[in-house]
């Protein structure tokens, strides 16, 4: 404040006044009581840019810290948890979590075309399912022990799902078939898999679908065999469930190739006896106790290629 009392002291000199020390004591304790007061505001205007910088500096390293950790998080996600095992020792429906991603993407290592996304919903679940079965496990949908210590073995060629993707069928049966192509894809067709079996009761035809809802390219199709009129195949949209290589009927009669439709309902080979011999071959007619027959290489292919949780139309 030495400018102020500068301008004061030549005021007075200039127009002659003079005080006495009263008076000089008060001017001078009037300065001193200003320059308090704008040392004060000076110091409260410092004190709140600096609170405001700091806050505004925490906030900052605060949002660097958490897009660093989605940018770890997400890194993480892709290849460390592709190797490393899961903290819980089972996993199961409805679980959500790295975990989760940890088993998503050991199963998209053998083959299984799954969202990666941390959420253990149904196609999880079946690809669970499915893994369990190819490698002779109880399926129970439910990854723990044997399920998990083979989840982290290298993927081979003989317990690795290969999904069909090209069509077996002519130029001339994929357009005398055409129709259950479009019609599929003219309605909500979704599935847990990328396989759709349509079967035609009428036509005692199955249809193989590869692809997605309202995307489905037919890449298979052959004749069947359902129910009787006294015991008829049931109708309606299932999914495709355990699997076996065969089953015994009665005392001598062996079914091979079998894949779950819905409870006691299969699709399965035609019947066999023990040595292997065919006892009934007969397809395109209804003749069964309500299961769908089909020649022993179709029942195998959809046992090999046809994952389970693949949804199942029989019209």
């Amino acid at each position: 404040m030495s400018w102020l009392w500068r301008r004061i002291k030549k005021f007075l000199i200039k127009h002659k006044v003079i005080i006495g020390s009263s008076g000089l004591i008060l001017i001078l304790s009037f300065i001193l009581c200003l320059s308090s007061v704008t040392v004060s505001k000076l110091t409260k205007v410092k004190t709140v840019n600096s609170t405001s910088a700091i806050a505004a500096t925490v906030k900052v390293m605060k949002l660097k810290e958490t897009q660093l950790f989605k940018i770890e998080n997400a890194t993480k996600s892709k290849t460390a948890l592709e190797n490393e095992r899961p903290d819980q020792t089972v996993l199961k429906s409805t679980d959500k979590g790295e975990d989760v991603i940890r088993i998503q993407t050991r199963l998209k290592k053998y083959g299984y075309n799954i969202v990666v996304d941390g959420d253990y919903g149904n196609e999880t679940a079946y690809a669970v399912m499915d893994f369990q079965q190819r490698h002779n496990l109880e399926i129970s949908g439910i990854v723990s022990g044997l399920t998990l210590n083979d989840l982290y073995q290298i993927p081979i060629n003989d317990n690795a799902y290969k999904p069909a993707t090209q069509s077996l069928l002519t130029a001339k049966e994929v357009s005398s078939e055409v129709t259950y192509e479009s019609t599929l894809n003219s309605i909500e067709s979704t599935s847990n898999t990328n396989n759709y079996i349509l079967v035609n009761l009428s036509q005692q035809r199955v249809y193989i679908f590869y692809g997605a809802n309202h995307n489905w390219k037919l890449i298979n199709a052959f004749s069947c065999g359902s129910g009787k009129a006294d015991t008829p195949t049931i109708k309606g949209h299932f999914s495709i469930g355990v699997k076996g290589l065969y089953f015994k009927s009665g005392t001598s009669i062996y079914c091979k190739y079998f894949s779950q439709i819905s409870g006691n309902y299969l699709f399965h080979s035609i019947l066999y006896d023990k040595k292997g011999n065919v006892l009934d071959g007969n397809l395109g007619v209804a003749e069964s106790h309500g299961c769908i027959r089909l020649a022993l290489r179709n029942a195998k292919y959809i046992y090999d290629n046809v994952p389970i949780g693949s949804s199942v139309w029989i019209e």
